[in-house]
Protein backbone atom coordinates (compact mmCIF):
# COMPACT_ATOMS: atom_id res chain seq x y z
CA UNK A 1 0.00 0.00 0.00
CA UNK A 2 1.47 3.36 -0.96
CA UNK A 3 1.38 6.35 1.32
CA UNK A 4 -0.33 9.41 -0.18
CA UNK A 5 1.25 12.81 0.21
CA UNK A 6 -0.65 15.66 1.92
CA UNK A 7 -1.73 17.22 -1.39
CA UNK A 8 -3.35 14.00 -2.59
CA UNK A 9 -5.19 13.59 0.71
CA UNK A 10 -6.40 17.18 0.64
CA UNK A 11 -7.70 16.75 -2.91
CA UNK A 12 -9.72 13.74 -1.83
CA UNK A 13 -11.19 15.49 1.19
CA UNK A 14 -11.98 18.60 -0.81
CA UNK A 15 -14.58 16.90 -3.02
CA UNK A 16 -17.40 16.87 -0.44
CA UNK A 17 -16.65 20.39 0.68
CA UNK A 18 -16.72 21.59 -2.92
CA UNK A 19 -20.29 20.34 -3.33
CA UNK A 20 -21.40 21.81 0.02
CA UNK A 21 -20.31 25.22 -1.24
CA UNK A 22 -22.50 25.20 -4.35
CA UNK A 23 -25.76 27.12 -4.63
CA UNK A 24 -27.55 23.82 -5.29
CA UNK A 25 -26.62 22.27 -1.93
CA UNK A 26 -29.01 22.38 1.01
CA UNK A 27 -26.37 23.97 3.25
CA UNK A 28 -27.36 27.29 4.80
CA UNK A 29 -26.24 30.38 2.90
CA UNK A 30 -24.00 31.53 5.75
CA UNK A 31 -22.30 28.10 5.71
CA UNK A 32 -21.69 28.40 1.96
CA UNK A 33 -20.38 31.94 2.41
CA UNK A 34 -18.13 30.85 5.29
CA UNK A 35 -16.44 28.30 3.01
CA UNK A 36 -15.26 31.17 0.79
CA UNK A 37 -13.78 33.26 3.62
CA UNK A 38 -10.22 33.24 4.93
CA UNK A 39 -11.56 31.25 7.91
CA UNK A 40 -11.66 28.19 5.63
CA UNK A 41 -7.85 28.11 5.75
CA UNK A 42 -8.04 27.02 9.38
CA UNK A 43 -9.60 23.62 9.94
CA UNK A 44 -9.19 21.11 12.73
CA UNK A 45 -10.46 17.74 13.83
CA UNK A 46 -13.09 17.89 16.56
CA UNK A 47 -15.69 15.79 18.39
CA UNK A 48 -17.42 18.84 19.85
CA UNK A 49 -20.51 18.84 17.63
CA UNK A 50 -21.42 15.20 17.17
CA UNK A 51 -19.23 13.04 19.37
CA UNK A 52 -17.50 11.69 16.24
CA UNK A 53 -14.22 12.96 14.92
CA UNK A 54 -14.85 15.36 12.02
CA UNK A 55 -12.96 18.13 10.25
CA UNK A 56 -14.37 21.63 10.32
CA UNK A 57 -13.49 25.29 10.30
CA UNK A 58 -12.02 26.26 13.65
CA UNK A 59 -14.00 28.63 15.81
CA UNK A 60 -14.33 29.60 19.44
CA UNK A 61 -16.16 26.48 20.61
CA UNK A 62 -13.85 24.00 18.85
CA UNK A 63 -10.79 25.70 20.32
CA UNK A 64 -12.10 26.24 23.85
CA UNK A 65 -13.50 22.71 24.24
CA UNK A 66 -10.57 20.91 22.59
CA UNK A 67 -8.89 20.10 25.95
CA UNK A 68 -12.17 18.64 27.22
CA UNK A 69 -13.18 16.44 24.28
CA UNK A 70 -12.64 13.32 26.38
CA UNK A 71 -15.56 14.51 28.55
CA UNK A 72 -18.03 14.87 25.66
CA UNK A 73 -20.95 12.52 25.16
CA UNK A 74 -20.63 9.79 22.53
CA UNK A 75 -22.25 9.98 19.10
CA UNK A 76 -25.17 10.66 18.56
CA UNK A 77 -25.94 12.00 22.04
CA UNK A 78 -23.43 14.85 21.73
CA UNK A 79 -25.18 16.14 18.58
CA UNK A 80 -28.47 16.24 20.50
CA UNK A 81 -26.88 18.34 23.24
CA UNK A 82 -25.33 20.70 20.71
CA UNK A 83 -28.63 20.89 18.79
CA UNK A 84 -30.34 22.12 21.96
CA UNK A 85 -27.74 24.88 22.13
CA UNK A 86 -28.51 25.70 18.48
CA UNK A 87 -24.87 25.03 17.67
CA UNK A 88 -25.46 22.02 15.41
CA UNK A 89 -26.32 22.15 12.62
CA UNK A 90 -25.32 25.67 11.62
CA UNK A 91 -28.21 27.83 10.40
CA UNK A 92 -28.63 31.47 9.48
CA UNK A 93 -29.50 32.44 13.05
CA UNK A 94 -26.74 30.60 14.94
CA UNK A 95 -23.68 32.29 16.35
CA UNK A 96 -20.69 31.46 14.11
CA UNK A 97 -18.48 31.14 17.22
CA UNK A 98 -20.56 28.12 18.25
CA UNK A 99 -21.63 26.62 14.91
CA UNK A 100 -20.40 23.63 12.98
CA UNK A 101 -18.91 24.40 9.58
CA UNK A 102 -17.65 21.12 8.16
CA UNK A 103 -14.79 21.57 5.72
CA UNK A 104 -11.95 19.57 4.22
CA UNK A 105 -8.28 20.41 4.61
CA UNK A 106 -8.21 22.29 1.32
CA UNK A 107 -11.42 24.29 1.77
CA UNK A 108 -9.54 27.53 1.15
CA UNK A 109 -9.00 26.39 -2.45
CA UNK A 110 -12.70 26.43 -3.34
CA UNK A 111 -13.53 28.17 -6.62
CA UNK A 112 -17.04 27.21 -7.73
CA UNK A 113 -20.43 28.22 -6.41
CA UNK A 114 -22.36 26.37 -9.13
CA UNK A 115 -22.60 22.54 -9.15
CA UNK A 116 -22.75 22.31 -12.95
CA UNK A 117 -19.58 24.38 -13.30
CA UNK A 118 -17.90 22.31 -10.60
CA UNK A 119 -18.74 19.03 -12.35
CA UNK A 120 -17.68 20.36 -15.76
CA UNK A 121 -14.36 21.46 -14.26
CA UNK A 122 -13.85 18.07 -12.59
CA UNK A 123 -14.51 16.23 -15.87
CA UNK A 124 -12.21 18.59 -17.79
CA UNK A 125 -9.43 18.13 -15.20
CA UNK A 126 -9.87 14.33 -15.20
CA UNK A 127 -9.66 14.26 -18.99
CA UNK A 128 -6.43 16.27 -18.86
CA UNK A 129 -4.91 13.85 -16.36
CA UNK A 130 -5.90 10.72 -18.26
CA UNK A 131 -4.86 11.85 -21.75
Amino acid sequence: MSKKNDDECADAVQMGTAFFATEQSNASQDYKDKLFTSDAKHTSLTKVFTGRLSRGIRNRITEELKPFEYLLAPYPLQSKFMGNLKAYPATYDTNPDFSSYWAGQAAALLKHRDAKTLIETLVKDMNKKTS
